[in-house]
């Protein structure tokens, strides 16, 4: 699936807001769920995919930050590149 968007320079604004408002709410429902709230989860967006980086402590808490990154209005993917702390 390609992931790609093209954007015409007048539209970029809006692409940019909605790419900070979606890594607003991940960042609210991290913060929010119980699992993730003390997790080193950085997340960024860019043209609605989502990466997620950090360390968290189990393949458990890596699979519910992108359940709840995929569940934000606006997300197209999530590419998850969470390590685990040994």
């Amino acid at each position: 699936k390609n992931e790609l968007q093209v954007v015409a320079p007048s539209n970029r604004k809006a692409v940019d807001a909605d790419d900070n408002q979606i890594s607003k709410s991940i960042e609210n429902r991290f913060k929010q769920d119980p699992q993730l709230k003390h997790a080193k989860i950085d997340a960024k967006v860019n043209a609605g995919v989502v990466t997620l980086t950090g360390e968290v402590k189990s393949i458990d808490t890596s699979a519910r930050a992108s359940e709840l990154a995929r569940g934000i209005p606006g997300v197209r993917s999530v590419k998850n590149d969470l390590t685990f702390a040994s």
